[in-house]
């Protein structure tokens, strides 16, 4: 049983640095449509920042604009 728990205790942490991640990316993404930062910018910072691929960071910075 110990195992279990602490199963799922790492998964509910993993969930949680998963959640804040996107929490900060859009935050980052709004940050940067609020100060005019062009869209091509901005997917190059997320690239540098959060180490993600061109095609995902255009994907979030597309899910995300769509906010404003």
């Amino acid at each position: 049983m110990r195992g279990l728990g602490q199963s799922i205790l790492e998964e509910g942490r993993e969930k949680g640095r998963k959640e804040g991640r996107e929490e900060s990316i859009r935050a980052f993404i709004m940050d940067d449509l609020e100060e005019d930062i062009p869209k091509e910018h901005s997917i190059i910072k997320l690239q540098k920042y959060f180490k993600m691929t061109k095609e995902n960071a255009e994907q979030l910075y597309g899910k995300y604009a769509m906010d404003v």
